[in-house]
């Protein structure tokens, strides 16, 4: 609102008080707020830069553990099939020798084979059991306790 006056016979108009702090706020105060606006923004745009460089150290640090998670699932990848080869290897061993006792006992007088084995481990005596042929099977196990063969015979079936 503005008010009206002479000066000298010429009428002019005056600016009201809230027009002069606005004025007052856009010239003076404003350029300073402005000012702290710009220095706003170059800090955020800063801060940005820090965090972006940050991540990228992150994502290369995540990339180097992750080359040395890759090499460490390898090794052990090959450990595991060495691991394998071995086991199948003592296998084969056990399965030699199991092979070459069954037929130590079934080489042995039923008699001497029957004694022997109601002496073992109810089941290696199983095991040595069921590997003998047949016919050197049924003359050990008439040589067995009774007892004992109908012990080892049910065992034979269960499996």
């Amino acid at each position: 609102m503005l008010k009206t006056g002479k000066v000298r016979g010429a009428k002019y108009q005056w600016p009201s008080l809230s027009l002069l702090i606005v004025l007052f706020i856009l010239v003076v105060v404003q350029p300073g707020v402005a000012i702290d606006d710009a220095s706003m923004i170059a800090n955020k745009r800063l801060e940005l830069e820090q965090k972006e460089a940050e991540i990228k150290k992150k994502e290369e640090r995540l990339l180097v553990l992750e080359r040395t998670l890759e090499n460490k699932v390898r090794e052990y990848r090959k450990l595991v099939k060495k691991a394998e080869a071995y086991l199948k290897e003592i296998k084969a061993i056990r399965d030699e020798d199991m092979l070459h006792l069954i037929k130590t006992y079934e080489a042995m007088p039923a008699e001497a084979a029957a004694g022997r084995i109601a002496k073992l481990e109810t089941t290696l005596a199983v095991k040595v059991l069921r590997g003998m042929k047949t016919r050197s099977l049924g003359k050990v196990m008439a040589q067995l306790d009774p007892s004992r063969a109908a012990k080892l015979s049910k065992l034979m079936v269960a499996r």
